[in-house]
């Protein structure tokens, strides 16, 4: 390949990658946002003594957040396992152990790693 091909390349790679930075930090951010507001919503409902929607609110966002970190920690779980990922087969991904990656899956935030 010529060097105009490669720095065609590259920059497109680069814009890709700040795109896709980009929509994780959106994503991120609306996720956040929708957690917040259906919590919210579940304390409204506590607040107007209707303890059937409080229970049916906040059981639909813990369902969601349980299967959201379930799906994350597999894929992080995969990541390691991955050669092309891990090429070393090192215990470890981004700098931290299967049981740091747990840990934080349990207390809700490894979504965020």
């Amino acid at each position: 390949m010529s060097s105009s091909t490669d720095s065609m390349l590259q920059s497109e790679v680069q814009s890709y990658a700040k795109h896709r930075w980009l929509l994780t930090i959106a994503g991120l951010l609306f996720y956040v946002v929708d957690v917040l507001t259906d919590v919210l919503l579940a304390l409204r409902y506590f607040q107007q003594k209707d303890y059937l929607w409080t229970a049916l609110t906040l059981t639909f966002v813990l369902t969601g957040l349980l299967v959201t970190q379930i799906f994350s920690y597999s894929w992080y779980w995969d990541d390691i396992n991955d050669p092309l990922q891990n090429p070393d087969g090192e215990p470890k991904i981004s700098g931290m152990s299967r049981g740091a990656i747990a840990a934080l899956h349990l207390l809700g935030v490894g979504i965020f790693t």
